[in-house]
């Protein structure tokens, strides 16, 4: 641990933190484990509780950052908090291995796949090594390392991983089942890409299982997996299955409401389901309806847009 004089100069990097909204951050800030170390040193003096919230602050800005897309920002503030934490507190903090965490996530949001493993796999270590109890974040970590994984085509290895996540979870589905759905649904994706459908199914069955048996109904997670399966469908030439899997995707988004870009996908979805069972008429009204939410989310030269676009011609070709 380092002394006061180490604090001292690591408290160089605080005018950084001069823009932020300090008092009305700490005022919100969650209570969190604290490595042993860093119990003892609170215990000494004030001013390492304060470095230590200020390190808080730096990661939760990256955090937002990161749910904005800013990658760039989200790293700079994530290595800032990471710094501080290491060099006061070092690995042992439980904030330590959530920053490698989160920092991995960043560079897989950005199809850094490599770098992201890297970042991951200390997260899990010092989160197995120091809080070996907190199965869920365990969790949590592997799920995140199997997508990069599946970013980096080693489909053998994501598999893997998401095994070793669903052999944490064991039998307490009750207690882990959001992320039993996520696993399912992801595993179902992966097989869905790879062609192999009755795998792709079954997974994504037990997702829509697991999903019923939530106390509350999430109706945007079960949108995503039905239109999962109306593309496994499709592949196998069942258009009736498929479209009645779209169909009832696209009911929750219409439920759940607003100018969003999953609705969108589902009119896309639904327009091309109908294009291919030569029910022209229906398939345009729902690429208009999606070209009309396209205007609104995005630019004109946004691939989304292109999509639409492109669905919208091969319906028109389809008519000729």
């Amino acid at each position: 641990m380092r002394n006061a004089c180490s604090l001292a100069k690591t408290k160089t990097c605080l005018p950084y933190m001069k823009n932020f909204r300090l008092q009305s951050a700490l005022l919100t800030l969650p209570a969190y484990n604290f490595g042993s170390k860093a119990k003892t040193l609170r215990g000494s003096t004030d001013e390492f509780k304060r470095f230590e919230e200020t390190a808080k602050i730096v990661a939760m800005e990256g955090i937002e950052a990161s749910k904005k897309t800013d990658y760039e920002k989200c790293h700079e503030f994530l290595s800032t908090a990471l710094d501080m934490f290491l060099t006061v507190f070092g690995e042992e903090h439980a904030f330590v291995y959530q920053i490698y965490n989160h920092m991995g996530k960043n560079y897989a949001d950005r199809w850094r796949y490599k770098e992201a493993l890297d970042y991951l796999n200390k997260s899990y270590e010092l989160c197995d090594q120091h809080y070996p109890d907190n199965v869920e974040d365990k969790i949590k970590i592997l799920i995140n390392m199997a997508t990069s994984f599946e970013g980096l085509n080693n489909c053998a290895e994501a598999e893997a991983t998401y095994n070793r996540a669903l052999e944490l979870i064991g039998e307490n589905h009750v207690e882990y089942r959001s992320h039993l759905i996520v696993i399912f649904n992801n595993l179902g994706c992966m097989f869905l890409r790879n062609g192999e459908y009755a795998q792709a199914h079954t997974y994504l069955n037990k997702a829509l299982t697991n999903l019923g048996q939530l106390v509350t109904e999430d109706k945007a997670f079960k949108a995503k997996v039905l239109s999962n399966l109306g593309h496994v469908f499709r592949e196998q030439g069942k258009l009736p299955d498929a479209y009645g899997c779209f169909k009832e995707a696209l009911d929750l988004e219409m439920e759940i409401g607003g100018v969003r870009p999953e609705l969108a996908v589902c009119y896309n979805n639904m327009g091309m389901i109908c294009n291919e069972q030569r029910n022209f008429d229906e398939a345009l009204n729902y690429l208009k309806k999606a070209r009309e939410l396209d205007t609104q989310l995005y630019a004109e030269d946004h691939a989304s847009v292109g999509v639409t676009l492109n669905n919208m011609a091969l319906v028109y070709m389809g008519m000729e």
